[in-house]
């Protein structure tokens, strides 16, 4: 185990998801399907990060048919929660405390897209005291015998906040256990966004012995939080160590003007 040990970093990036070494596409994306598909379709971008001020701010994503038959599509909204897993959960538009419902809009709702063609989505929202987040999904119908049915949906996360935010974040725990799927050993990150802005960490963790040196860098592949969430990864740790006692030490950029760093001491062999 081990508390957060926050480190200087000289490359402080602005609030939001692409914060971090690198943006990725860390993307939201669902396929419910329930009869094969004639036409599949892609949307981009599936994060929109909307900072509003004392006005609304618009933007848009686009969709296109990749398909060889027109498609008639229908968007809509959700509120969603993320565990700490990273699984998500999704419910009627307003429910949710942090719900962008009431600040959210967008048009068309309804979209015909003839083949290779593609259309765009115009996104709204208003002005708000805190940070709010919605799922925006673009859902496509597929005809059967028995009717319509549900062939393929993508979700496009939106977030909604100022621009005075600031990133803040820590590692809250650190524990190296065995995997007793693959075997070997895994390391069990829990990470608290302490802040409003919504975070995307990533990093490495370095093996130590106990006299100090590295002897491996293993890295952390990029994960999303929610404000005021924590979330758990597990990151394989495919080591072939000798018998003794390790340090790992995760350092994760997260985005903020400091880096996340932590601890935690584990045997092998003993």
């Amino acid at each position: 185990m081990m508390t957060g040990l926050p480190m200087k970093r000289s490359d402080a990036a602005a609030p939001g998801l692409a914060g971090g070494r690198s943006v990725l596409p860390g993307a939201l994306a669902l396929l419910l399907l329930v009869s094969p598909v004639a036409g599949q379709f892609s949307a981009q971008p599936v994060i929109l990060e909307i900072r509003t001020a004392n006005s609304a701010s618009t933007t848009t994503f686009a969709v296109w048919n990749e398909g060889e038959s027109a498609l008639q599509l229908r968007i809509y909204a959700e509120d969603f929660d993320q565990h700490a897993g990273g699984g998500h959960a999704f419910m009627e538009p307003g429910t949710h405390p942090r719900s962008c419902a009431d600040r959210l809009r967008f048009y068309p709702d309804n979209l015909l897209l003839e083949p290779r063609a593609a259309g765009d989505v115009r996104v709204l929202m208003e002005p708000g005291d805190s940070t709010c987040w919605s799922i925006v999904f673009v859902q496509s119908m597929a005809r059967s015998r028995s009717g319509i049915q549900i062939s393929q949906r993508i979700g496009i996360k939106v977030y909604g906040f100022s621009d005075r935010l600031v990133p803040e974040g820590e590692i809250r725990s650190v524990m190296v256990e065995s995997d007793t799927a693959e075997g070997g050993l895994l390391a069990v990150i829990d990470f608290l966004n302490s802040g409003d802005a919504p975070l995307r960490a990533e990093g490495d963790i370095e093996i130590r012995t106990e006299e100090g040196e590295i002897v491996a860098v293993v890295p952390v592949a990029p994960f999303s939080v929610l404000p005021r969430r924590v979330r758990r990864t597990r990151i394989g740790l495919e080591l072939a160590l000798p018998p003794g006692r390790y340090l790992a030490i995760p350092v994760l950029d997260f985005g903020g003007d400091y880096l996340a760093g932590g601890q935690a001491v584990f045997d092998v062999g003993q």
